[in-house]
């Protein structure tokens, strides 16, 4: 009764347009479709007019304002248990006093870092450089260093052989100066596949990029893009998902990212092949979302420090630092070695941040 004529047009920038599914969707930032859409809403037959309208208008009639309120606090009260994980992993100063002994006393130390913030096109800058020759100085330290680059690009950014290295997230690996592939005969015959879809996503998705690896594909999409990009994510899932079921490979979302590589390639295979090196006395490792392979597989024992660098709502790390610039002071903390030296200063903001506001108002 309510059906008055016309067609809704949406940007699908708009927060509704996951639940106005029956509106045309537009892109405002492509000129071109943006016309054929409202073309095609000019042209449309009056019963498909009805058809659409109405589905949205009882969609919406089922689903109130008051509805949208209280489903938005009842979302909002549930995050009281997600804070409490989340503070739970905060490292205060009594975690790092604990830490800096233990970083004093073991004869053998592993360190993981893998390099994501603060790494750019030309590779890390000189203080992070000299830091890491300053760590491996300990004979009795091994530092394996991963990131997502190729092969060579990682060795030319660290040259020195008695740092580690880990390339393309697990695919090939750098030890005792010695580079080997984790898993011969490696098939990448699925990229001709999925290099399209990405490409797609790109186009249309504006400040995204993708990089094509050895090993990996990768697709990265600014700040400020989330909403778009989720967009963009959910109409090609499908087509992910069925590629993954002809094809040997597995889809890794990241922090603003997503990352297709062979199911054969794991981080976690990689990074198990030092640990099961000797009976370390410390395992220290910082890293990412990516990472939570990692994490996961070397557990929560007392001589393991795992640290996720950013804001993860859900992370298997022990604890969470909000930058690499924390990362940078502990790294400095762990070649010291002095179980007396003074606490970080991230550290102590740690200790003052005030308790979640939700749990607070309850």
């Amino acid at each position: 009764a309510e059906y008055m004529g016309g067609v809704l047009v949406l940007s699908e920038m708009c927060g509704s347009a996951a639940e106005l599914q029956e509106a045309l969707i537009i892109n405002p930032c492509d000129i071109r479709s943006m016309a054929d859409t409202i073309h095609r809403a000019v042209m449309m037959p009056e019963e498909e007019q009805q058809t659409r309208m109405t589905c949205m208008q009882e969609r919406l009639k089922q689903n109130p304002l008051q509805s949208w309120a209280r489903g938005f606090v009842e979302a909002l009260l549930e995050n009281v248990s997600l804070n409490d994980r989340v503070e739970t992993k905060r490292f205060t100063s009594k975690h790092c006093h604990s830490f800096l002994r233990d970083c004093a006393a073991a004869q053998t130390r592993l360190v993981f870092l893998h390099l994501n913030t603060g790494v750019h096109a030309e590779g890390p800058d000189a203080e992070l450089c000299e830091l890491l020759a300053k760590l491996v100085e300990d004979p009795g330290t091994t530092l394996v260093v991963m990131n997502s680059v190729e092969q060579e690009k990682l060795e030319r950014w660290f040259p020195n052989s008695r740092i580690d290295l880990v390339a393309e997230h697990g695919a090939v690996l750098r030890r005792c100066g010695t580079w080997s592939l984790l898993h011969n005969g490696v098939d990448d015959s699925w990229k001709t596949a999925v290099i399209p879809v990405l490409t797609r996503l790109t186009a249309r998705t504006a400040g995204s990029s993708f990089k094509e690896h050895s090993y990996t594909l990768a697709w990265h999409y600014g700040r400020g893009q989330e909403d778009l990009a989720v967009n963009r994510l959910r109409e090609i899932k499908h087509e992910l998902l069925v590629l993954t079921a002809h094809h040997p490979i597995q889809v890794v979302e990241g922090a603003r990212s997503i990352e297709i590589r062979n199911s054969g390639v794991s981080q976690w295979k990689a990074a198990s092949m030092w640990v099961a090196e000797r009976e370390w006395d410390l395992i220290i490792t910082f890293g990412d979302s990516f990472d939570e392979e990692v994490f996961k597989g070397l557990g929560s024992e007392e001589k393991i420090y795992s640290f996720n660098i950013g804001h993860s709502e859900e992370t298997r790390a022990r604890y969470q630092v909000a930058a690499e610039a924390d990362v940078r002071q502990l790294i400095r903390c762990i070649a010291e070695r002095q179980p007396d030296q003074p606490v970080p200063a991230f550290v102590l903001e740690a200790d003052s941040f005030p308790t979640s506001p939700v749990r607070a108002a309850q």
